[in-house]
């Protein structure tokens, strides 16, 4: 309700957990973006870490392919360049996913129960990573909290974190700052 959102607007440096319905499982998605918040949230993670030891946990990142096409025009776009246009974004992004990793395993996290995940979709990244963590039936979804967003940014975008506390049922979600 509308309460979740106003905490998450005003509580600033805590992170802030909301849980709508009972979470499927103890699975975590960390939802891993350029952001220093969103690696807050794989601090507050390895924080927990003897708590979370058994848990699985996906660090996440999503990329639009839709910046693809309002790059040039997208009849002319071979399936390679695609592909290509792919993995130069998954290599790019991949020091981001390796220094969470290394973070969560210096807390004392099981190498074997940590994975990448890199998600590509043509629509909506908060559409897809919620397909995603539906699907592997996680838990607990990880996000940061940008501490400023610039008007076009809040009012026209909207939040990540709003949206997903807006979306989800039966998962927890934790919103670093």
């Amino acid at each position: 309700g509308s309460m979740a959102y106003k905490l998450i607007a005003k509580i600033k440096h805590i992170p802030t957990i909301v849980i709508g319905g009972q979470p499927v499982s103890r699975k975590i998605m960390i939802a891993l973006d350029e952001s220093i918040e969103a690696m807050r949230g794989v601090s507050a993670i390895a924080g927990l870490a003897a708590d979370a030891r058994e848990m699985e946990i996906t660090i996440c990142h999503c990329l639009c392919t839709d910046v693809i096409e309002q790059s040039y025009d997208r009849s002319s776009v071979m399936p390679e360049e695609e592909d290509e246009w792919r993995q130069y974004h998954q290599d790019k992004f991949s020091p981001y996913i390796d220094e969470a990793t290394r973070r969560l395993i210096e807390a004392g996290l099981d190498p074997a129960k940590i994975s990448p995940r890199f998600l590509f979709t043509k629509s909506n990244p908060l559409k897809k990573i919620i397909e995603v963590a539906t699907a592997d039936q996680v838990g607990t979804i990880v996000v940061g909290r940008r501490e400023y967003a610039g008007f076009v940014d809040e009012h026209f975008r909207g939040r990540f974190s709003e949206k997903l506390i807006a979306t989800i049922n039966n998962i927890a979600v934790w919103v670093s700052s």
